[in-house]
């Protein structure tokens, strides 16, 4: 059985694994579930239960992205996977079913979707769209790297897919997570066409005037996990790294356009109008 890498030194399945325990032992402790239900009923959407399950989703498909070649080559020989979240954005897009959890799949799909394309926002920024020649340049990087031809997709061998489904199957199932996944829709072959496309999709929706700013507002609530768990994984793996919190801080930019989409949510937007998102 072939072993896909989420760094040199560690597996993706160990990766996942320790991101997702570390999540039971800090956040589900806190009752994180109930904070984010909580949240989603202030906004307006009718929950019945905790949504734990959202941030564990998040962290289970955050880095799918990284199996796929050229990217998994770059990973091994050079630990690096650059723009491999754009991939997992598309990966996790098909394969993810929340419609049993909540009144509306199509929100909290999306807030789990910029959580993982946004988790590695302190070194490449947040933006959506206008990354097509930088992603191609990585793609024609790694392929050139692996000793390929030059590639306009990435490509999952059929041994690195199925190894990919069982991760995903081994993991969901021991976190209660496989309901919310279609596995067989995982896609064995993404195209930088269908990447833009999937992010100019995402990018449309966030900054919709009916909408946008709570999803903005309610992805956050997911990407604070995504990033402390990613984190303490990649340290605990990596032979005791230095973790990169600090660096994954927002701005001071950031934090004042956090505040001011907060206060656009306090007043519903009757009062002012809320730009960006």
């Amino acid at each position: 059985m072939m072993v896909i890498k989420a760094s040199p030194e560690e597996s993706l399945l160990d990766h996942i694994n320790v991101a997702l325990v570390f999540y039971k032992y800090l956040y589900t402790r806190l009752r994180y579930g109930k904070f984010l239900a909580k949240r989603a009923k202030i906004l307006g959407f009718n929950v019945l239960e905790d949504l734990d399950v959202l941030p564990q989703l998040a962290l289970l498909l955050h880095d799918v992205g990284k199996a796929y070649q050229p990217l998994q080559t770059c990973v091994s020989t050079e630990g690096r996977a650059g723009y491999h979240e754009y991939v997992s954005l598309v990966a996790s897009s098909k394969i993810l079913r929340i419609h049993k959890l909540v009144d509306n799949p199509v929100f909290f799909k999306d807030a789990i979707l910029l959580s993982i394309i946004w988790h590695h926002t302190a070194i490449r920024g947040a933006e959506l769209i206008g990354r097509e020649e930088r992603i191609s340049n990585v793609l024609r990087y790694c392929a050139r790297k692996a000793g390929m031809e030059e590639r306009t997709h990435y490509l999952l061998e059929e041994c690195q897919w199925k190894e990919l489904i069982y991760i995903l199957s081994e993991i969901s199932q021991n976190y209660g997570l496989g309901g919310y996944l279609h596995l067989e829709d995982l896609p064995m072959e993404i195209s930088i066409e269908e990447i833009i496309k999937f992010s100019e999709e995402l990018a449309e929706r966030l900054t919709s005037r009916e909408g946008g700013a709570v999803l903005y507002f309610y992805t956050l609530l997911l990407l604070h996990p995504l990033i402390t768990c990613d984190n303490y994984s990649a340290s605990v793996n990596r032979g005791g790294r230095a973790v990169r919190f600090l660096i994954d801080l927002p701005t001071l930019r950031e934090i004042i356009h956090v505040r001011d989409a907060l206060k656009f949510l306090l007043t519903k937007g009757k009062t002012r109008t809320f730009k960006g998102a």
